[in-house]
């Protein structure tokens, strides 16, 4: 395999870079995140052509940390932050909203994964939060379920997720969607 193109995609201070992928739907196009990093670029005759987006302009985005993105089945992106909000984007890297139905808990998207109806969650506490497609358009999205991986019941927790909880890293929905 050869290298189709490459570019520096730290900022100034050299920050961590958490993932990047190529939109499903148009392989031209890069999604960059990372701590205080969201970044678009198109590949265009080998080389990384940066695409401005509004985020990137705003003085508090500098300071946020994306953790974990997906490309939605709709050609959309949700991208999710350290301090547990999810910010939905269009193709273009346009931000629409922050999702009113974001967690809220620090580290509470550390994975994130697309499927036909919404996407999935994984974060610290071994929580796995499912969010599909919400009737009200001004919600855009609904969280439907939330699964403590530790196997206790709601009830039986006081607090936080107990030791042995751990952390949600990766998630893939299978092909069928009818397996996380």
């Amino acid at each position: 395999a050869r290298a189709h193109g490459a570019v520096k995609v730290s900022n100034l201070t050299g920050s961590v870079i958490h993932e990047v992928s190529f939109n499903p739907t148009d392989s031209s196009l890069v999604c960059v995140i990372g701590d205080g990093v969201f970044k678009f670029f198109r590949l265009q005759e080998g080389t990384f052509k940066a695409i401005p987006n509004q985020l990137s302009k705003m003085r508090e985005a500098v300071n946020q940390n994306y953790i974990s993105h997906a490309w939605l089945h709709d050609d959309r992106l949700v991208v999710g932050s350290e301090a547990g909000d999810i910010l939905l984007f269009d193709n273009g890297g346009e931000f629409k909203m922050t999702l009113p139905c974001s967690p809220g808990e620090p580290r509470a998207l550390l994975t994130m994964a697309a499927f036909g109806k919404g996407f999935v969650t994984g974060g610290e506490g071994g929580i796995v939060r499912v969010y599909d497609r919400a009737i009200d358009v001004k919600e855009v999205f609904k969280e439907s379920k939330k699964i403590h991986l530790d196997g206790k019941p709601n009830g039986e927790r006081s607090g936080a997720a107990g030791p042995g909880a751990g952390y949600v890293t990766s998630l893939v929905v299978s092909t069928s969607e009818e397996t996380v």
